[in-house]
């Protein structure tokens, strides 16, 4: 094994960005910038959600982040510009940032989902609403995961289901949904924590993998 403790942090990135599949190198390279990408991404999560479940997303999002910067034959790396000023950290961790801020908008997208779940439980025989818009697969997906998520609702207490409509269907904030419902808002990041893992725990036992997380905007 060479030693390679002595190499500046632009030399291993410059490494990665050019596609080299060395493992130590890439030991080096979590080395030098999990830290720092980590501690964005938790702050930018906490920030935006508060304390309360933060850990389990932060991480749950810096694993995804290492994992983009492989995609497109390691696409992102290839953008740095070393010659600009920017340190190959500072540019990770505007990275890591951009990422989170991403996938969480991503994740806000459905409220019409619940929308349409709550209205099924009352009912039966509703057509599951699917935009005609997305690819055969994608569709057919969005059904299996829309159908799943109506009867996992279904199966929660008449608290949780409360808690689940005013944040997802009302889209009121962790604040309001206390105050309407007399309670503390770290009582309600707690109950929304909660839900999330139940519909999770949920999806996954209809073999859906990770459709829950898909499906969950955090609150």
């Amino acid at each position: 094994m060479r030693d390679l403790s002595g190499v500046d942090d632009q030399w291993i990135f410059l490494k990665m960005a050019g596609g080299s599949d060395d493992p130590q190198l890439w030991d080096l390279f979590l080395a030098r910038f999990q830290g720092p990408t980590y501690r964005v991404i938790r702050r930018t999560v906490t920030r935006h959600l508060g304390r309360v479940g933060a850990e389990e997303l932060s991480d749950e999002f810096f694993q995804s982040f290492f994992v983009s910067l492989l995609k497109d034959k390691r696409r992102q790396l290839r953008r740095f510009r070393g010659d600009a000023g920017c340190a190959p950290k500072t540019y990770l961790c505007y990275l890591a940032g951009y990422h989170v801020l991403t996938e969480m908008r991503g994740r806000r997208a459905l409220p019409e989902l619940y929308k349409y779940a709550f209205e099924s439980t009352e009912k039966e025989g509703g057509e599951v609403p699917v935009d005609t818009s997305s690819a055969p697969d994608e569709a057919a997906h969005h059904r299996q995961l829309l159908s799943a998520a109506v009867a996992g609702i279904s199966q929660m207490s008449a608290l949780d289901q409360e808690v689940f409509e005013l944040m997802y269907v009302r889209q009121l904030s962790p604040q309001d949904i206390a105050d309407r419902m007399g309670k503390s808002v770290a009582t309600i990041r707690v109950q929304h924590h909660r839900l999330r893992k139940r519909l999770r725990a949920y999806m996954s036992e209809q073999g859906l993998g990770e459709g829950g997380d898909e499906l969950m905007a955090p609150a």
